[in-house]
């Protein structure tokens, strides 16, 4: 490799991993003091025990050194001995030089964490490092879990996901290897490629299919065709849906989220016909068999991506951000119900727990946005309307929403007393997502796709028919307000004109072509995420943080009521409308 490859990529607020200025891919691994100390000393340990080990750092330390990137995920692979025994006599030697020492952690074998192989692990001069031994692996035709035998370092290199992560940086001879002789290669020109071929290796651990994905996404590189055509096959989606446990799938949507290009993680899914397998949709009534509504959640998730970049910085924390992803993600779902225990749940929240096993907290957080982005799309309707009266005009066309933004209270200057009492109950039943429900409840105009569970998709005989009713505007669709008053925008220019970034072809051409349709700019959109200012009104300075004037003890005694109850409660509420329609 002689000519370092520059890397654009985009940062999101969660994006950890990389930032919006260009990473270069170099030829060698540069130390840090930490750890050329580090290496010295493990092969001080050789050298005194007479170990003969050779040993290699390995997979994504070497990867991200290589790209320039700090990384303290420091894996190494012993070639004679294994990881246990080798941290002992690492403690033997800090001990003979009067140095600290740490207990040896065993990881046993776990194989739905993806481990695979027993892993020590040591903290030597402040840095932690997992101690493996080499290894090949085998894998029976019915599972994910491998039988492992000492190995060369040729079958070790091959036996990994992918060659971007199969490199090796030899510690003795501090030299980087390349044993499958395409991994500095794709690193150089980003491609994500499998070591062997990709329909043996995704069927001996249909994982490596969304681990692939996930990369790609993470580095902005691009899928080998190779890849792409056996990741899309049904042999391929029957194992991933078949052996792997829905933990781990969760765990890579999670890191497909937290990626620095959600959305072309999700596009990717959508494109190999793996959507349905990572979002299985269980049995909903509401949603045709057989039909991939991968299309209009990825066009719901591409709208809240151009929707987010213009909100000011800060305005979300990367948790917030998470959350708001998935929400926007399964947004075109969020009318589906199924049954469960004799009762009906949202098939969103459903998706969330159940198939990505992610936290009930995050379940309940999807489907309480999900409602609040009716709630808040109709007062956003009725806050233009406001506006519009305060301008004495009811034309939204002469509103400039940016400047005519009203303050809390009654008459020409003020938001009505309606729409201040209940943005304010919705900011506090939210409570720490409220911030999220704006945009989401902005871009409900835009994806149609919200009208998932409506009863005509029924009737449509044509998948395509069908999709394309959910996420498609023609010239004369209007969008309704809170006020039940249609106004139309088919004049307004759309957010987001492009299509999705091209990442490998669909081999159907309607879907693809239902991903760039149904988008049209939000009017209330500027009026609605300025609505969030704690200095404009009710929503952040009272609806979340204020506490009652008067508390139930207070009450009581006020009113001479003996008990509490559902009496207590009515003059409760009563209190807090009041304070929300009073602000300050």
């Amino acid at each position: 490799v002689s000519t370092p490859r520059t890397i654009n990529v985009s940062a999101t607020p969660c994006e950890n991993n990389f930032h919006d200025q260009a990473k270069m891919v170099h030829t060698r691994v540069v130390l840090t003091e930490e750890e050329q100390e580090l290496f010295e000393l493990l092969l001080g340990t050789i050298t005194h025990f007479q170990l003969g080990t050779t040993m290699r750092a390995a997979g994504g330390w070497v990867r991200d050194k290589l790209l320039g990137k700090y990384s303290d995920d420091i894996d190494i692979a012993l070639d004679n001995m294994l990881g246990k025994d080798f941290a002992e006599k690492v403690n033997e030697y800090l001990k003979l030089k009067g140095e600290e020492t740490h207990s040896v952690g065993v990881i046993q074998t776990n194989p739905e964490q993806s481990k695979h192989l027993e892993t020590a692990r040591i903290r030597v001069r402040g840095l932690w490092i997992d101690l493996v031994n080499l290894r090949s692996e085998t894998y029976a035709a019915d599972s994910r879990i491998p039988e492992m035998t000492f190995g060369t370092p040729d079958q070790d290199a091959y036996r990994r996901d992918l060659t971007i992560n199969s490199l090796f940086y030899n510690i003795n001879a501090a030299t980087v290897e390349d044993f499958t002789e395409k991994g500095l290669a794709d690193l150089q020109v980003g491609t994500i490629r499998t070591p062997l071929a990709p329909h043996d290796t995704f069927l001996d651990d249909p994982l490596r299919v969304l681990r692939a994905v996930r990369f790609a996404a993470r580095f902005g590189f691009e899928l080998d065709p190779e890849l792409v055509a056996s990741a899309g096959s049904e042999e391929v989606r029957g194992a991933l849906r078949d052996k792997i446990s829905r933990e781990r799938v969760g765990a890579e949507v999670e890191g497909m989220l937290k990626s620095a290009d959600p959305l072309r993680a999700m596009t990717q899914l959508h494109r190999l016909h793996l959507f349905p397998v990572v979002f299985p949709s269980a049995k909903c009534a509401e949603l045709p068999s057989g039909l991939d509504y991968g299309a209009p959640c990825v066009g719901s998730l591409k709208i809240m991506t151009e929707t987010t970049a213009m909100l000011p910085p800060g305005f979300l924390s990367c948790e917030e951000y998470r959350i708001l992803l998935l929400a926007s993600l399964l947004l075109p779902l969020r009318k589906c119900t199924i049954p469960v225990k004799k009762k009906q749940v949202p098939l969103a929240s459903h998706i969330v727990r159940e198939a990505l096993k992610m936290r009930t907290k995050d379940a309940e957080g999807v489907a309480a946005l999900h409602a609040a982005a009716d709630k808040l799309a109709a007062l956003a309707g009725d806050l233009h309307l406001a506006a519009a009266c305060s301008s004495s005009s009811m034309s939204s066309t002469s509103v400039d929403l940016t400047t005519t933004l009203p303050h809390a209270g009654n008459g020409e200057k003020g938001f009505p007393t309606e729409i201040c009492i209940h943005l304010g109950l919705e900011i506090r039943h939210l409570k720490e997502i409220w911030r999220c429900a704006l945009p989401l409840a902005a871009i409900l105009q835009q994806v149609v796709a919200g009208n998932v569970g409506d009863q005509e998709i029924k009737q449509q005989q044509q998948q395509v028919e069908v999709m394309m009713e959910w996420v498609h505007f023609s010239g004369s669709s209007s969008s309704s307000s809170g006020t039940g008053r249609n106004e139309d925008h088919s004049g307004t220019a759309p957010l987001v004109s492009e299509e999705l970034p091209e990442v490998e072809r669909s081999t159907s051409a309607e879907a693809d072509h239902t991903l760039a349709s149904g988008v049209r700019a939000n009017p209330y959109l500027p009026y609605s995420l300025r609505a969030s200012d704690a200095t404009a009104g009710p929503p952040s300075a009272v609806g979340k943080e204020m506490k009652p004037l008067l508390d139930g003890k207070a009450i009581m005694a006020e009113l001479q009521m003996k008990g509490g109850g559902p009496v207590l409660g009515k003059v409760m509420g009563a209190l807090l409308e009041w304070q929300l329609a009073h602000p300050g």
